[in-house]
């Protein structure tokens, strides 16, 4: 008789690095949940950024041991350098691709870009990285580490496996967003949503999610308002903007992430004050793709951080992080559970937190004088 390591865990905490390297935004930044374990087939596949290049290690057994670190070749992200995704699909071609959305910087402006690897084995094979489009860098983000056009980058893959990434990006007087798609796991890219101007003078945060019949949510969280805008992809066109009512998010600085479970509802995970605070979550229908309703995860605790992944048995995770512990809060059976400390309690100033996609997993940051330590549980 076997288990779900939902409802009887065994739970562990290995390193998968150490040195000047980062996963994520820190508690007090804007945050968009960007995953960087990548689970295919019996394999993990986890992304980390050494402040040159970005940087990946591959694990065979379940997280407990990790290869030697190997160049995805992206070279130098420019700002925001936290904020670029991966994404894991398979295509038509039954070929797994990896691929990863980012941003680089050279003299006054910024260039995005997709590079796609194909798995064989533990290995990716990369191609050649794909340049999206070019944008001119505003003064303001100069004064930003890396430089840059203050970028991010957000990804999903709709129920067949087609690719869709939402880039992020300041102009002087406002902040802009694209939505690109790729039907062939990365490699060659078309628009699906023109550059759209939020009007709006700080950053936004976005989210992607699948929904039922190869629809697609976009969702965007302006500094400032206190709701949700977001779009919902048919198949063909994206609709006009829609916005939800009654989140609890407050002006400011945003922290959410999106997961989709096996019928295609959506969820957003966030935390009420801004950069801290109740954990909630928002719902989105699978088939229509409009907003539901917002829960409350979790008030006993103020939260940071929040990453969300659904397992295939349909429990929902919620990784965040509070008082510089890791905590769990899942809800099954249509209830939500108390955090819990799955990965124990001595840590050591944790920082910079994402969870694995459709994998009851996260990986932080702790503090190693004199540089950092990876650590995934």
């Amino acid at each position: 008789m076997g288990f779900s390591l939902d409802t009887y865990a065994v739970h562990f905490i290995a390193t998968v690095s150490q040195g000047n390297i980062a996963i994520s935004p820190t508690t007090v930044d804007y945050y968009e949940g960007e995953k960087r374990v990548l689970p295919v087939g019996n394999k993990l596949f986890a992304f980390y950024y050494n402040n040159s290049d970005t940087i990946y290690k591959t694990s065979t057994n379940g997280g407990f041991t990790w290869s030697p670190a190997t160049s995805a070749g992206t070279g130098a992200i420019s700002s925001d350098f936290l904020s670029w995704t991966s994404v894991a699909a398979k295509t038509h071609d039954s070929i797994n691709h990896i691929v990863l959305l980012y941003f680089t910087s050279s003299g006054s402006n910024s260039t995005f870009y997709a590079k796609r690897g194909n798995i064989t084995g533990t290995s990716i094979i990369w191609n050649s990285p794909t340049a999206l489009f070019t944008s001119a860098n505003p003064p303001d983000c100069a004064i930003n580490i890396g430089g840059g056009a203050c970028a991010a980058a957000v990804g999903s893959t709709d129920s067949k496996g087609n690719i869709y990434a939402a880039f992020r990006w300041a102009t002087p007087i406002s902040y802009h967003y694209e939505i690109l798609e790729s039907t062939d796991g990365g490699s060659k890219w078309k628009v699906s949503l023109n550059d759209t101007d939020t009007n709006g003078g700080s950053r936004n945060v976005m989210a992607l999610a699948k929904l039922a019949k190869d629809k697609m949510l976009f969702v965007n969280a302006p500094f400032e308002k206190n709701e949700f805008d977001y779009r919902i992809f048919d198949g063909k066109s994206w609709s006009s903007v829609y916005t939800t009512s009654g989140s609890g998010l407050s002006v400011g600085v945003k922290q959410i992430s999106s997961a989709s479970n096996s019928s295609g509802y959506a969820f957003v995970t966030f935390v009420s004050g801004g950069s801290s605070g109740a954990l909630k979550m928002g719902v989105w229908n699978n088939s229509t793709g409009l907003w539901e309703s917002f829960e409350t995860a979790d008030s006993s605790l103020s939260h940071s951080l929040p990453s969300i992944t659904t397992t295939t048995t349909g429990v929902i995770h919620i990784f965040s992080l509070s008082g510089g512990k890791v905590y769990d809060t899942i809800k099954t059976a249509g209830s939500w559970k108390l955090p819990a400390n799955p990965f124990g309690t001595a840590f050591n100033l944790s920082n910079q937190l994402t969870s694995s996609i459709s994998n009851p997993s996260a990986i932080w940051m702790e503090s190693s004088s004199p540089s950092f330590s990876l650590k995934f549980g």
